[in-house]
């Protein structure tokens, strides 16, 4: 096995920061509110592409950006007849506040047959008011779930409460975008008029190269009817200046792409194949600390069979001689 440790994030403490750089047709995560006649506050939150034949793959956390989501003020709503999943739509028929359950998911809102998203093993489900996964998340293998809807979104989760205010997040995705595997480390709040993170003056819920230029044009003085420039003056100083640019550099968000086949071996039993096999035995062997699985299925060679291991089985997915 070769022996390639692959750093997802470098650090998500007070931003967003990944490893590497790729062009991609991911474009950063939107919210969306769900008005009910009982009384739950609803979001939904979607990753947002550019290209339909894109797709999500995974959301989860690593120890070293682990995924956080909360309620803020409050607690999660989780109907009685529901689950972490999205939930069927006979059931909502008969309980219609079903369907503003709390919920994790690749693309679906209700199931109506087959859901093809996995649970990662060791799955801890939600707690009264935070979700929170150091080594876990969801997951659809790719050609399954995952598609862009005619909007060019992908539903990553659904998040309800009847306490609280609002809703804060952040967490690791992967996708595949123009053909090629990406991983990102995005976040969302349910504040659509502020940024969640300093530096996303877009509102995008990543900070890139669109922000960057609204703050060159912001530079100065703040002109305090210009929300964009406002935000930008990240100290409150009264001007956009280099503590500023030093801020939005510091939470820069990147995309990353995961080893490739000529560095790492995700082909777990050797029959130049990745694919469902290969998932098997990740998920036979995660968390193990057995010499036989540590030998098989410990992908990046950290000593340790993780989601990592698992972020790299799904970018090489197919041939993989």
């Amino acid at each position: 096995m070769k022996s390639t440790t692959l750093i997802l994030l470098l650090g998500l403490g007070t931003g967003l920061i990944l490893a590497g750089s790729a062009a991609a047709a991911f474009t950063g995560i939107s919210v969306e509110t769900q008005p009910n006649e009982f009384g739950i506050l609803t979001y939904r939150v979607y990753a947002e592409f550019t290209d339909p034949d894109d797709r999500l793959l995974s959301v989860y956390g690593t120890p070293e950006a682990p995924l956080e989501i909360e309620v803020v003020g409050g607690v999660f709503f989780q109907h009685a007849f529901g689950t972490d999943r999205p939930p069927s739509q006979a059931l909502i028929e008969v309980f219609p506040s079903l369907a503003f359950d709390t919920f994790v998911t690749i693309g679906l809102s209700q199931v109506d047959g087959t859901d093809a998203m996995m649970l990662m093993p060791g799955w801890p489900g939600f707690g009264a008011s935070h979700l929170d996964l150091t080594d876990n998340g969801w997951l659809v293998t790719p050609g399954q779930q995952g598609v862009p809807d005619v909007n060019g979104r992908v539903l990553l989760g659904q998040f309800s409460t009847t306490d609280g205010g609002a809703f804060f997040g952040r967490f690791t995705i992967q996708t595949v975008s123009n053909g090629m595997p990406i991983i990102a480390g995005v976040g969302f709040c349910s504040d659509p008029g502020a940024p969640c993170f300093t530096g996303d003056l877009n509102l995008d819920n990543m900070i890139g190269i669109d922000d960057f230029l609204l703050l060159l044009a912001c530079w100065g003085p703040v002109d305090g009817g210009d929300p964009a420039c406002v935000f930008a003056d990240g100290n409150g100083n009264g001007a956009v200046d280099v503590v500023d640019f030093l801020t939005l550099l510091a939470n820069w968000t990147t995309l990353a792409t995961p080893p490739l086949c000529d560095d790492v071996d995700a082909d777990l039993n050797d029959d130049l194949v990745v694919g469902i096999l290969d998932l098997l035995i990740w998920l036979t062997c995660k968390g193990s600390v057995s010499q036989e699985c540590l030998a098989i299925a410990d992908i990046d060679g950290n000593g340790s069979i993780d989601v990592n291991d698992l972020v790299l089985l799904l970018a090489n997915w197919g041939p993989c001689p």
